[in-house]
Formats: C-alpha cells, structure tokens, sequence
C-alpha cells in the first residue's frame, strides 16, 4: 500500500548528502539548490499515473524531497475520471497540468479523453523545443517516451526514463486470460511496450531509473547497460517513521494484517488459504485487510473465497482507509503479512514491507527478490515459500514466540532507518541527477543541439 503523504516542504535550514558530498543551502525561497549549480534544475516530468498523484514515490520524492534540494519540475499526467477541462493544478508549489476529461464515463467520452490525453501529451513535448528544460523524465509510459526521445535529442536535453512496473510483462499476462478485442488490446499494447520503451527508447536514454535491483538485472537482457540504469527502490516518509511508537501495545486476540490493494493480480486467496490452517491451532487469531480492489469485483472476489473456507467472523474486510486510520491497525498488528506474486511482481520494490517493518513489526513474506535482500541484510523478517502451509507456519511462529517475534521487527525497523526513508533515498537519487545533467547543461545542450 502507497500510503497517504502530507503536503508542504521539509523544514530545517541544511541537507546533508552522502558521505563525501556536497550540501545543499537555502535558496531565498526555500528551495535547497546544490552549490555546483548556477540555478536550479529544472524538469519536465510525465506520468501515467491519474490525477490527483497519490504515489508517495512521486509525491514525497519528487514533489518534497527533491524539489527541497532544487529540482523544478512540471508534470503531466492523465486526467481523473470527473468531467473537466484542461488546467493547472498545483501540489506543494509544483505545477501539475491535468488534460480533460469528456462526458461521464462513456464510450465516446473515454474514447475522446484518450486521444486528447496522447495529443497534449505530444503538443507539450514539443513545446520543450522553444522552452527548453535540463531533462524530460517520462515515467512508466510508450508514447511519451517516444515523443520524449525524438524532443531530447532535437533540443538537446537530458531524457530519462522512470519504469515503476512491468508494463509490458503485466499486459502479455492479462493477454492470457482475455478474450476477444480486449485480449487483442493487451498483446498490441505489450508488443508496443517492449518494443518501444524496452528495446528503443531505455537503451538510447541518458539515463533509467528503475523499481529494483532485480528489475535492473531483467533489463539488461534487452541491451539496456548497467551504467544507465539506477535502482530506486520503495521507501517510507521520515516524518512518517519518526512518529511511529515502536513500544505500542498489539491487539487482543492477535491480529494478522495485511496492508494495501486487493487487486486480483495479488492472489491473496493464498492469505485465506494460509489462515484457515492458523486457525485450527490458533482460534483466538484474526486476519484483516486494510485496503481495496483497483477494479470493481475483486474485493468481493475475497471475501467469497473467506465465505466459502467458513472464516467469515474471523477475517474482517476494512476498505481503503485514511492514512491516520490505517496505521491504527499495522501498529496494533500481532503480524503483518506481505505476499508478492511471482512471476510478475519479481522486480518489484514493496511498499508494504518496508512500512510494516518501520512500525516493528514481526513481517512475513514469499520468497521474492526483495523481500529476501531485505531480511536478510536486516534480520528482521521472515521469507517463506509461496503456499499457504509456509505462510502459516510463519504466521504461527511469530504468534507463539512473542519475544522473539518482537526483537526481529525492531531489527527491521533500524534496518529501514538506515537504508529507507524518503531522505536518503532522495539524496542518493539527486546525486545521479547531478550526475547525468551537469549544471549548465540545459544551455550547453540547446547549443549543441544547435550546431548539429
């Protein structure tokens, strides 16, 4: 789960980087600017993502963090499901331009909002050739990163590409299981994915930040080197872990959580499967959910599959939940699973781990890339084959050995203190940025962009 971020910039008056570099100062709007850059760096930023942005990757990242440390930046994104025009929204002092929405939900008005979204989507690219930024940023996207490569290398900025998740793999699958027009759709979009992004566009980028180390690896087979891309993995806001009270009491009876989407791609019928054995030893013992489907369905999809495995009074169903109420239950948790489906979802960076283990929480996941790497390194979760027996088993582990249980989760949470809070993260990530746009090299770029 992506959990809610605050609006507003950090506070204090000096960021430190990493060891051995520079700091950034106070600008006199309250912007930090590295010293080794004449102005601030200025993006034009593209996004699949719907408006309002929600993703803290995107929000706290980009919109706090980096902007603090004097990244411009205006985005793009595709419109909410209201009717509207197009306009200007602003989020924390960054400008965020919304296409239109047409109609109410539609055909004809889906069908419209869709070309004008691709449209814009070229018309603001091309404008960069007459107002030139230091680097366009297209993020999880085909045609824009097409549009984007073609203005970059005409105006002469920076393009990076921003990959969150595996598109094209996503769509070959849902491919699978569709029938008809729908499944002609997936395969044409999957085909145009690796096609575009994998094999034309992230080789030929400047520069590709990605969701995982293990998303790094998969990419190189397409002829993407490794000195381009740069892992940035899930974190979880600084304010957010400071205020966590590690020493808060858990719940009576225990609870075993699960935290974030219920989407039908997650196979969390494994959960109830799992829990249906923990509770032959352990009856006192309760599962939530906290969190919705994406589609309409697929939380009614679980709670039959709870029905029908006779678990209906001990497995309760909260919906999607404000942040302040949400991190009620994880800190109120015995347990806090996280099951992240392979092959799919290898690559990914999940956010839940690293929020369940900034609460100290005694955490559970499959045996996926990162959730390994993690445990590992920390000592403070356990990993577990993909079977329900493997979750229960853990899941009862923890429950009897309270102690023991509670030493691992406070590993965990030291571990996410050094390694992942939004802070580090975008220090780290700056660092690559002033890396691959020098300063000046908005100016240097048109120039040369010129004389070719």
């Amino acid at each position: 789960m992506l959990l809610p971020v605050e609006a507003g910039l950090h506070e204090g008056c000096l960021h430190q980087h990493e060891a051995g570099a520079a700091s950034c100062v106070r600008a006199d709007q309250g912007v930090y600017v590295h010293p080794k850059l004449s102005r601030a760096l200025h993006l034009y930023c593209s996004s699949a993502e719907k408006f309002p942005l929600r993703f803290v990757d995107v929000v706290e990242l980009f919109f706090h963090e980096l902007r603090a440390r004097g990244i411009e930046q205006v985005w793009y994104c595709q419109p909410g499901a209201a009717p509207g025009g197009l306009r200007k929204e602003y989020v924390s002092g960054v400008e965020i331009i919304v296409p239109p929405t047409f109609g109410n939900g539609g055909v004809i008005g889906k069908a419209a909002t869709r070309l004008m979204y691709w449209f814009l989507e070229a018309v603001f690219l091309i404008r960069l050739l007459w107002r030139p930024v230091d680097a366009i940023l297209v993020r999880d996207k085909y045609w824009g990163a097409l549009v984007g490569y073609v203005v970059a290398r005409l105006s002469g900025c920076k393009l990076l590409i921003w990959l969150s998740y595996p598109y094209p793999e996503h769509e070959q699958e849902e491919a699978q299981s569709a029938s008809g027009s729908r499944a002609w759709l997936l395969r044409s979009r999957s085909r145009l994915g690796f096609r575009i992004l994998y094999r034309f566009v992230m080789p030929r980028a400047d520069h590709c930040f990605v969701q995982s180390a293990e998303m790094k690896r998969d990419l190189m087979r397409w002829g993407i080197s490794a000195e381009r891309m740069t892992p940035v993995p899930m974190g979880i806001k600084k304010a957010v872990f400071d205020a966590v009270d590690p020493s808060a009491e858990t719940a009576e009876p225990p609870a075993v959580l699960h935290l974030g989407s219920l989407a039908a791609v997650r196979k969390l019928s494994i959960l109830v499967d799992a829990f249906a054995i923990v509770v032959q030893r352990r009856p006192d013992a309760r599962l939530q959910f906290v969190g919705d489907g994406d589609l309409p369905g697929e939380r009614s999809a679980l709670e039959a599959a709870v029905a029908a495995a006779g678990l209906g009074n001990q497995v309760e169903f909260t919906g999607q939940l404000p942040f302040d109420k949400a991190r009620i239950y994880v800190e109120r948790a015995a347990v806090c699973v996280s099951p992240v489906r392979m092959p799919l979802l290898r690559v990914a960076s999940p956010t839940k781990f690293v929020e369940y283990l900034a609460f100290a929480k005694p955490t559970i996941g499959n045996d996926q890339p990162e959730h390994a790497m993690i445990a590992q390194e920390s000592q403070g979760a356990l990993t577990v084959d993909w079977t329900p027996q493997a979750f229960a088993d853990a899941i009862l582990w923890c429950l009897d050995h309270p102690r023991e249980a509670r030493e691992m989760g406070l590993r965990g949470r030291a571990w996410v203190q050094e390694n992942r809070t939004y802070d580090r993260i975008a220090a780290m990530v700056h660092l690559k940025l002033l890396e691959v746009v020098p300063a000046g090299g908005r100016a240097r770029g048109a120039a040369s962009a010129v004389r070719r």
